[in-house]
């Protein structure tokens, strides 16, 4: 009975060879930081991200201050939310 390596399957296969990749045979080509792909964000891009981004924590502030969150309805929603989001219960059904 042949053992194999769990992790190999995990390693590409190097088309030049026809086998798994080593760690030790990872450069350049085949997963080497030459081989990566990258993505660019613009800089418009990231303006508009942090624009939004303000936006909203704004909006929070807002609600904060008129007592938005105290309301007891608004406030077992989160904790529903929370709870979904930690696995807790099921969704509530009304």
């Amino acid at each position: 009975m042949t053992i194999h390596d769990p992790l190999s399957i995990m390693r590409p296969v190097d088309p030049s060879k026809g086998n798994r990749v080593t760690m030790a045979d990872r450069s350049g080509v085949m997963g080497g930081r030459e081989g990566r792909d990258r993505l660019a964000v613009s800089d418009h891009a990231l303006a508009l991200y942090e624009t939004e981004k303000a936006r909203r924590i704004d909006e929070i502030r807002t609600r904060l201050h008129q007592g938005y969150y105290l309301d007891r309805r608004v406030t077992e929603e989160i904790l529903d939310v929370l709870a979904q989001d930690i696995h807790l219960t099921e969704p509530a059904q009304e």
